[in-house]
């Protein structure tokens, strides 16, 4: 499900980050916890590296994750980002 958020979150957001070359870390100023950064929208907090994603290139469908390309949890450049599919649960293993 697409983030909603108004042009005053998005600016408020490119804030909270440093931004460089496309093969640099963006890192996040806001919030972390347990190394990712977090981002409030309404009364609901989200991963920024997620609100980056939706900001910077498209909304992530449903039962999809972004994954780190750079191993920097703190890092929201969208270029270090890759999409995958959620997997399920397996049974009887």
């Amino acid at each position: 499900m697409a983030l909603q958020l108004s042009p005053e979150s998005i600016d408020r957001f490119k804030q909270k980050h440093s931004k460089g070359f496309p093969d640099d870390c963006w890192l996040w100023w806001g919030n972390l916890i347990e190394g990712f950064g977090v981002y409030k929208v309404g009364n609901s907090s989200h991963r920024a590296h997620r609100v980056a994603y939706e900001i910077y290139k498209e909304p992530i469908p449903e039962k999809h994750s972004i994954k780190h390309t750079c191993s920097n949890k703190a890092c929201v450049n969208p270029e270090h980002m890759a999409i995958s599919k959620l997997r399920k649960a397996r049974v009887g293993c």
